[in-house]
């Protein structure tokens, strides 16, 4: 159950692409049941985070030298609707955070998300651009790349030079850095 919660979204979006790849513009109306909704971008009313983990966290909370500059990354897959997405995402999982795991370059990172949007969010901070790439062409990483297609709506991935000072740890302004 922790792992449906991983990662996060925006606010409504008045304009979403449609599975024939035309866009639509979609009326605001009254609030749906708490189900998936078949759209990328959605209120994610349902959203839960995991809190701050790694060698650069004490006690739950960031602990960075505030002069240092840092590798910030944010990511976001909206999985396609059904259990079968989800049962695969949640396959590659493991050997992803046994990845993130063996790799001394990650300072700290957070996963949440939404399953009434299909959010699967993550935030991480790396020592340099080295250590995240170096994740990013791991086995694992790159096993669960090729499966994005196959199910996900949509993915999204945002990464930049952060002071330590700078890295904060509100959800909505990493969200607001993949919709804008």
């Amino acid at each position: 159950m922790m792992f449906r919660m991983l990662a996060l979204a925006a606010a409504l979006a008045l304009t979403v692409a449609c599975d024939d790849g035309d866009a639509k513009t979609v009326e605001p109306g009254p609030e749906p049941e708490p189900e998936m909704i078949s759209q990328p971008l959605c209120e994610e009313t349902d959203f839960g985070g995991t809190g701050w983990s790694g060698s650069a966290t004490v006690d739950g909370a960031l602990a960075l030298d505030a002069e240092a500059t840092y590798r910030v990354s944010t990511t976001v897959l909206f999985l396609k609707d059904g259990d079968t997405p989800f049962e695969k995402f949640n396959q590659v999982l493991g050997p992803i955070l046994g990845a993130l795991g063996e790799n001394d370059g990650l300072l700290a990172y957070q996963f949440g998300g939404s399953t009434r949007c299909g959010a699967q969010r993550t935030i991480t901070i790396w020592r340099d651009a080295e250590a995240m790439y170096r994740f990013v062409g791991s086995p694992a990483h790159v096993d669960a790349m090729a499966l994005t297609a196959e199910i996900g709506r949509d993915a999204r991935v945002e990464s930049w030079e952060s002071a330590g000072s700078e890295v904060g740890d509100d959800w909505a302004g990493y969200k607001a850095r993949l919709t804008e």
